[in-house]
């Protein structure tokens, strides 16, 4: 399984970075909902450093970020989206 859909699995808050690389389920996640977004390495320290002080809000996003997965990152979702993808019945 792919490192994105594992922390969204977790018991964590998934910290994504902004790329231009993206993996199919990307366009339904929404940052700060489901993902803290990311664009500074340093930016990860103070992320880190507040910890204590984001910790419900951090948890609020784990937990829809779990939620996603369930919803979307199962094997039937993830059988739909690739048979409406390619245009298969």
């Amino acid at each position: 399984m792919l490192e994105g859909a594992i922390a969204l699995r977790s018991q964590s808050a998934l910290v994504k970075y902004n790329s231009a690389h993206t993996l199919y389920y990307f366009h339904g996640l929404r940052p700060w909902v489901h993902y803290i977004p990311m664009r500074l390495d340093t930016r990860l320290i103070e992320l880190v450093e507040n910890a204590d002080a984001t910790f419900d809000r951090d948890k609020r996003i784990a937990a829809q970020g779990r939620d996603f997965a369930e919803r979307y990152l199962n094997r039937t979702a993830i059988d739909r989206y690739f048979t409406a993808s390619f245009g298969a019945t």
